[in-house]
């Protein structure tokens, strides 16, 4: 298939060894970096939320989506 061979990569623990570190570096660099808060700063962030834990334009949002849920199942 793809690649070496299972019989020469493990025909040695060093060659072993290098296919796994590149198998863990591709691992490492395809996965994509989480998302920071959009103002950096998470007192100012937290301090916009209600008890909900939503800010008024998040729980607006939220509400019309309901909404439509709503209007949709009752046809």
């Amino acid at each position: 298939m793809f690649g070496p061979r299972i019989t020469t990569v493990f025909a040695s623990r060093w060659r072993a060894l290098w296919f796994a570190g590149s198998i863990l570096l591709f691992a490492f660099l395809s996965v994509p970096e989480a998302e920071a808060p959009a103002d950096g700063n998470n007192a100012t962030a937290t301090a916009d939320r209600g008890a909900d834990g939503l800010t008024a334009k998040e729980r607006e949002r939220a509400q019309k989506a309901i909404a439509a849920f709503e209007r949709a199942g009752s046809r």
